[in-house]
Protein backbone atom coordinates (compact mmCIF):
# COMPACT_ATOMS: atom_id res chain seq x y z
CA UNK A 1 0.00 0.00 0.00
CA UNK A 2 1.15 3.54 -0.79
CA UNK A 3 -0.11 6.63 1.08
CA UNK A 4 0.84 10.03 -0.36
CA UNK A 5 1.03 12.71 2.35
CA UNK A 6 1.94 15.68 0.15
CA UNK A 7 -0.62 16.52 -2.52
CA UNK A 8 -3.21 19.23 -2.94
CA UNK A 9 -6.81 19.87 -3.92
CA UNK A 10 -8.69 23.14 -4.44
CA UNK A 11 -12.43 23.10 -3.67
CA UNK A 12 -14.30 24.98 -6.39
CA UNK A 13 -15.99 27.23 -3.84
CA UNK A 14 -12.64 28.18 -2.37
CA UNK A 15 -11.28 29.23 -5.78
CA UNK A 16 -14.50 31.10 -6.59
CA UNK A 17 -14.21 33.19 -3.42
CA UNK A 18 -10.51 33.92 -4.07
CA UNK A 19 -11.29 35.20 -7.55
CA UNK A 20 -14.47 37.06 -6.63
CA UNK A 21 -12.84 38.95 -3.78
CA UNK A 22 -9.54 39.39 -5.67
CA UNK A 23 -7.62 38.04 -2.70
CA UNK A 24 -4.70 36.95 -4.87
CA UNK A 25 -3.82 37.88 -8.43
CA UNK A 26 -4.74 35.47 -11.23
CA UNK A 27 -3.08 35.71 -14.63
CA UNK A 28 -1.74 33.54 -17.47
CA UNK A 29 1.90 32.57 -17.82
CA UNK A 30 3.90 32.40 -21.04
CA UNK A 31 2.70 28.82 -21.57
CA UNK A 32 -0.95 29.87 -21.36
CA UNK A 33 -1.55 28.32 -17.93
CA UNK A 34 -3.52 30.12 -15.20
CA UNK A 35 -1.33 31.05 -12.26
CA UNK A 36 -1.63 32.77 -8.89
CA UNK A 37 0.90 35.48 -8.10
CA UNK A 38 1.82 37.45 -5.00
CA UNK A 39 3.69 40.72 -5.57
CA UNK A 40 4.56 39.45 -9.02
CA UNK A 41 5.96 36.11 -7.81
CA UNK A 42 4.37 32.89 -9.06
CA UNK A 43 3.09 30.93 -6.09
CA UNK A 44 0.79 28.38 -7.80
CA UNK A 45 0.23 27.09 -11.32
CA UNK A 46 -3.37 25.86 -11.61
CA UNK A 47 -3.65 22.37 -13.12
CA UNK A 48 -6.74 20.39 -14.07
CA UNK A 49 -6.15 17.76 -11.40
CA UNK A 50 -6.26 20.39 -8.65
CA UNK A 51 -10.05 20.43 -8.96
CA UNK A 52 -10.99 17.31 -10.97
CA UNK A 53 -11.16 14.12 -8.89
CA UNK A 54 -11.64 11.95 -11.97
CA UNK A 55 -8.27 13.03 -13.34
CA UNK A 56 -6.69 12.59 -9.92
CA UNK A 57 -7.98 9.05 -9.45
CA UNK A 58 -6.78 8.06 -12.92
CA UNK A 59 -3.32 9.43 -12.15
CA UNK A 60 -3.25 7.68 -8.77
CA UNK A 61 -4.15 4.37 -10.39
CA UNK A 62 -1.49 4.76 -13.09
CA UNK A 63 1.19 5.51 -10.49
CA UNK A 64 0.07 2.80 -8.05
CA UNK A 65 -0.87 5.22 -5.25
CA UNK A 66 -3.64 3.89 -3.04
CA UNK A 67 -4.46 6.88 -0.83
CA UNK A 68 -4.01 10.64 -1.03
CA UNK A 69 -4.03 12.67 2.17
CA UNK A 70 -5.58 15.82 0.73
CA UNK A 71 -4.56 19.30 1.84
CA UNK A 72 -5.10 22.84 0.69
CA UNK A 73 -2.12 24.69 -0.70
CA UNK A 74 -1.12 28.35 -0.99
CA UNK A 75 -2.63 30.79 -0.03
CA UNK A 76 -4.59 28.58 2.35
CA UNK A 77 -7.02 30.53 4.61
CA UNK A 78 -4.78 33.19 6.14
CA UNK A 79 -6.63 36.47 5.63
CA UNK A 80 -6.99 39.55 7.81
CA UNK A 81 -10.80 39.41 7.72
CA UNK A 82 -11.74 36.80 10.36
CA UNK A 83 -15.16 36.17 8.83
CA UNK A 84 -13.63 35.44 5.43
CA UNK A 85 -10.87 33.28 6.93
CA UNK A 86 -13.37 31.20 8.89
CA UNK A 87 -15.67 30.89 5.87
CA UNK A 88 -12.89 29.63 3.63
CA UNK A 89 -11.59 27.17 6.25
CA UNK A 90 -15.03 25.71 6.90
CA UNK A 91 -15.88 25.47 3.19
CA UNK A 92 -12.59 23.75 2.43
CA UNK A 93 -12.73 21.32 5.36
CA UNK A 94 -16.32 20.31 4.71
CA UNK A 95 -15.56 19.74 1.01
CA UNK A 96 -12.61 17.53 1.93
CA UNK A 97 -14.81 15.57 4.36
CA UNK A 98 -17.36 15.00 1.58
CA UNK A 99 -14.63 13.71 -0.75
CA UNK A 100 -13.41 11.28 1.92
CA UNK A 101 -17.00 10.14 2.49
CA UNK A 102 -17.47 9.51 -1.26
CA UNK A 103 -14.16 7.69 -1.67
CA UNK A 104 -13.29 6.27 1.77
CA UNK A 105 -10.69 3.88 0.39
CA UNK A 106 -8.84 6.51 -1.64
CA UNK A 107 -8.69 9.71 0.41
CA UNK A 108 -7.85 11.06 3.85
CA UNK A 109 -7.49 14.76 4.65
CA UNK A 110 -5.72 17.46 6.62
CA UNK A 111 -7.74 20.41 7.92
CA UNK A 112 -7.05 24.08 7.21
CA UNK A 113 -7.43 26.59 10.03
CA UNK A 114 -7.28 30.43 10.13
CA UNK A 115 -4.17 30.48 12.30
CA UNK A 116 -3.75 34.25 12.16
CA UNK A 117 -6.93 34.29 14.29
CA UNK A 118 -5.77 31.75 16.93
CA UNK A 119 -9.09 31.38 18.77
CA UNK A 120 -10.88 30.64 15.51
CA UNK A 121 -8.11 28.21 14.55
CA UNK A 122 -8.57 26.30 17.80
CA UNK A 123 -12.33 26.12 17.23
CA UNK A 124 -11.89 24.96 13.63
CA UNK A 125 -9.33 22.30 14.54
CA UNK A 126 -11.68 20.93 17.19
CA UNK A 127 -14.57 20.87 14.70
CA UNK A 128 -12.44 19.26 11.99
CA UNK A 129 -11.16 16.48 14.26
CA UNK A 130 -14.36 15.78 16.20
CA UNK A 131 -17.13 16.40 13.67
CA UNK A 132 -15.46 15.88 10.29
CA UNK A 133 -13.07 13.18 11.52
CA UNK A 134 -10.15 14.68 9.61
CA UNK A 135 -6.72 13.13 10.05
CA UNK A 136 -4.52 16.07 11.08
CA UNK A 137 -3.96 19.69 10.14
CA UNK A 138 -1.98 21.55 7.47
CA UNK A 139 -0.28 24.77 8.55
CA UNK A 140 1.65 27.34 6.54
CA UNK A 141 5.34 27.86 7.25
CA UNK A 142 4.55 31.50 7.84
CA UNK A 143 1.23 33.12 8.61
CA UNK A 144 1.12 36.45 6.79
CA UNK A 145 4.80 36.92 7.56
CA UNK A 146 4.67 35.63 11.16
CA UNK A 147 6.77 32.52 11.68
CA UNK A 148 5.50 29.59 13.69
CA UNK A 149 7.41 30.36 16.86
CA UNK A 150 5.20 33.44 17.33
CA UNK A 151 3.70 33.28 20.85
CA UNK A 152 0.17 33.76 19.48
CA UNK A 153 0.28 30.29 17.92
CA UNK A 154 1.47 28.32 20.94
CA UNK A 155 -1.95 27.46 22.35
CA UNK A 156 -2.96 26.07 18.98
CA UNK A 157 0.12 23.85 18.73
CA UNK A 158 -0.38 22.74 22.33
CA UNK A 159 -3.89 21.61 21.43
CA UNK A 160 -2.67 19.78 18.31
CA UNK A 161 -0.14 17.92 20.46
CA UNK A 162 -2.74 17.09 23.10
CA UNK A 163 -5.06 15.73 20.41
CA UNK A 164 -2.17 13.74 18.86
CA UNK A 165 -2.96 15.45 15.54
CA UNK A 166 -0.04 15.56 13.11
CA UNK A 167 0.81 19.01 11.75
CA UNK A 168 1.79 19.02 8.09
CA UNK A 169 3.77 22.14 7.24
CA UNK A 170 3.52 23.69 3.80
CA UNK A 171 5.31 26.77 2.46
CA UNK A 172 3.39 29.97 2.02
CA UNK A 173 4.43 33.05 0.09
CA UNK A 174 8.02 33.35 1.34
CA UNK A 175 10.06 36.16 2.79
CA UNK A 176 12.01 37.94 0.05
CA UNK A 177 9.56 36.96 -2.70
CA UNK A 178 10.02 40.32 -4.41
CA UNK A 179 13.53 39.14 -5.30
CA UNK A 180 12.27 35.92 -6.88
CA UNK A 181 9.30 36.74 -9.09
CA UNK A 182 11.17 37.64 -12.27
CA UNK A 183 12.89 34.24 -12.40
CA UNK A 184 10.21 31.98 -10.92
CA UNK A 185 12.31 31.28 -7.85
CA UNK A 186 9.69 31.56 -5.10
CA UNK A 187 8.59 27.89 -5.32
CA UNK A 188 12.08 26.66 -6.19
CA UNK A 189 14.16 28.46 -3.58
CA UNK A 190 11.86 30.53 -1.37
CA UNK A 191 9.60 27.67 -0.31
CA UNK A 192 12.35 25.34 0.91
CA UNK A 193 14.11 28.07 2.85
CA UNK A 194 10.81 29.14 4.41
CA UNK A 195 10.42 25.63 5.80
CA UNK A 196 14.01 25.67 7.04
CA UNK A 197 13.62 29.04 8.74
CA UNK A 198 10.33 28.37 10.51
CA UNK A 199 11.42 24.98 11.86
CA UNK A 200 14.78 26.37 13.03
CA UNK A 201 12.94 29.15 14.83
CA UNK A 202 10.61 26.65 16.51
CA UNK A 203 13.65 24.74 17.75
CA UNK A 204 15.86 27.60 18.92
CA UNK A 205 12.98 29.61 20.42
CA UNK A 206 12.04 26.69 22.66
CA UNK A 207 8.61 25.94 21.17
CA UNK A 208 9.47 22.28 20.62
CA UNK A 209 10.97 22.01 24.10
CA UNK A 210 7.72 23.34 25.59
CA UNK A 211 5.56 21.14 23.33
CA UNK A 212 7.63 17.97 23.03
CA UNK A 213 4.79 15.81 21.71
CA UNK A 214 4.05 18.01 18.69
CA UNK A 215 4.23 15.83 15.57
CA UNK A 216 5.52 17.84 12.61
CA UNK A 217 5.60 16.59 9.03
CA UNK A 218 8.04 18.65 6.99
CA UNK A 219 7.55 19.20 3.25
CA UNK A 220 10.14 18.79 0.49
CA UNK A 221 12.27 16.44 2.61
CA UNK A 222 12.63 19.11 5.28
CA UNK A 223 13.75 21.92 3.00
CA UNK A 224 17.47 22.22 3.64
CA UNK A 225 17.39 20.91 7.23
CA UNK A 226 18.98 17.48 6.61
CA UNK A 227 21.90 19.23 4.91
CA UNK A 228 22.28 21.86 7.65
CA UNK A 229 21.98 19.28 10.43
CA UNK A 230 25.46 19.53 11.88
CA UNK A 231 25.79 23.24 11.12
CA UNK A 232 22.78 23.83 13.38
CA UNK A 233 24.30 21.61 16.06
CA UNK A 234 27.60 23.45 15.80
CA UNK A 235 25.88 26.82 16.05
CA UNK A 236 24.02 25.67 19.16
CA UNK A 237 27.32 24.68 20.75
CA UNK A 238 29.09 27.88 19.68
CA UNK A 239 26.51 30.61 20.35
CA UNK A 240 25.14 31.33 23.81
CA UNK A 241 22.02 32.95 22.33
CA UNK A 242 21.23 29.73 20.48
CA UNK A 243 21.17 27.78 23.77
CA UNK A 244 19.19 30.32 25.77
CA UNK A 245 15.78 28.72 25.14
CA UNK A 246 16.93 25.47 23.60
CA UNK A 247 18.48 23.08 26.15
CA UNK A 248 19.29 20.30 23.67
CA UNK A 249 21.16 20.26 20.36
CA UNK A 250 18.85 20.81 17.36
CA UNK A 251 19.16 17.18 16.29
CA UNK A 252 17.27 16.21 19.47
CA UNK A 253 14.18 17.83 17.98
CA UNK A 254 14.87 17.16 14.30
CA UNK A 255 15.04 13.40 14.90
CA UNK A 256 11.43 13.45 16.13
CA UNK A 257 10.04 15.08 12.99
CA UNK A 258 8.71 13.39 9.87
CA UNK A 259 10.04 14.28 6.43
CA UNK A 260 8.09 13.76 3.24
CA UNK A 261 9.94 12.23 0.30
CA UNK A 262 9.36 15.15 -2.08
CA UNK A 263 12.91 15.65 -3.27
CA UNK A 264 13.13 14.13 -6.78
CA UNK A 265 16.89 13.92 -6.32
CA UNK A 266 17.71 10.41 -5.24
CA UNK A 267 21.07 11.17 -3.58
CA UNK A 268 19.35 13.84 -1.48
CA UNK A 269 16.59 11.45 -0.45
CA UNK A 270 19.20 8.81 0.41
CA UNK A 271 21.01 11.38 2.55
CA UNK A 272 17.75 12.17 4.39
CA UNK A 273 17.32 8.45 5.06
CA UNK A 274 20.88 8.21 6.37
CA UNK A 275 20.15 11.15 8.67
CA UNK A 276 16.70 10.36 10.13
CA UNK A 277 15.95 6.75 9.13
CA UNK A 278 12.96 5.18 7.40
CA UNK A 279 10.78 5.52 10.51
CA UNK A 280 10.70 9.32 10.02
CA UNK A 281 10.03 9.52 6.26
CA UNK A 282 6.63 9.44 4.55
CA UNK A 283 5.70 9.28 0.89
CA UNK A 284 4.93 12.57 -0.87
CA UNK A 285 4.62 13.70 -4.48
CA UNK A 286 3.66 17.43 -4.52
CA UNK A 287 0.95 16.38 -7.01
CA UNK A 288 -0.68 18.02 -8.93
CA UNK A 289 1.66 21.00 -8.93
CA UNK A 290 3.59 21.27 -12.18
CA UNK A 291 6.81 20.57 -10.30
CA UNK A 292 5.30 17.52 -8.57
CA UNK A 293 5.44 13.97 -9.94
CA UNK A 294 3.46 10.95 -8.74
CA UNK A 295 5.33 8.17 -10.59
CA UNK A 296 8.72 9.63 -9.82
CA UNK A 297 7.84 9.91 -6.13
CA UNK A 298 7.23 6.16 -6.03
CA UNK A 299 10.33 5.39 -8.11
CA UNK A 300 12.61 7.44 -5.90
CA UNK A 301 11.61 5.53 -2.79
CA UNK A 302 11.86 2.21 -4.61
CA UNK A 303 15.39 3.16 -5.70
CA UNK A 304 16.63 3.82 -2.16
CA UNK A 305 19.39 1.50 -1.03
CA UNK A 306 17.39 0.15 1.91
CA UNK A 307 15.52 -3.00 2.91
CA UNK A 308 11.98 -3.64 1.65
CA UNK A 309 10.50 -3.47 5.15
CA UNK A 310 11.92 0.06 5.46
CA UNK A 311 10.39 1.03 2.11
CA UNK A 312 7.08 -0.31 3.41
CA UNK A 313 7.40 2.00 6.43
CA UNK A 314 7.79 4.98 4.11
CA UNK A 315 4.97 3.89 1.80
CA UNK A 316 2.36 3.20 4.49
CA UNK A 317 3.68 1.94 7.83
CA UNK A 318 4.43 5.38 9.21
CA UNK A 319 1.01 6.59 8.03
CA UNK A 320 -0.71 3.97 10.18
CA UNK A 321 1.32 5.12 13.18
CA UNK A 322 1.01 8.85 12.57
CA UNK A 323 -2.49 9.66 11.32
CA UNK A 324 -5.55 9.91 13.56
CA UNK A 325 -9.28 9.22 13.00
CA UNK A 326 -8.46 6.26 10.79
CA UNK A 327 -11.89 4.99 9.89
CA UNK A 328 -10.52 4.21 6.44
CA UNK A 329 -10.64 0.40 5.98
CA UNK A 330 -7.36 -0.02 4.05
CA UNK A 331 -5.25 1.59 6.77
CA UNK A 332 -6.84 -0.59 9.45
CA UNK A 333 -5.43 -3.75 7.87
Amino acid sequence: MKVDFHNHHYPQEYLRILQEKKIVDFSDDADGRKIMTDKGARIVTITEAMTDLTVRLEDMDKAGVDIHVLSLTTPNVYFDDPVLAKELARASNEEFAKIVSRFPERFLSFASVPLNHPDLAIDELTYALDELKMNGVAVGTNILGKYLDDARFEDFFTLAAQRNAPVFLHPMSPWGKELMGDLGLAPLVGFVFDTTLTVARMIFSGVLERIPDLQLILPHTGGTLPFLWERLNNGWRAYAESRKKCPHPPEHYLKKMYYDAVSFHRPALQEAYETVGASQIVLGSDYPHVIGDLPRAIGDVEALNIQQDEKDLIFSGNARRLLINLGNPPLRK
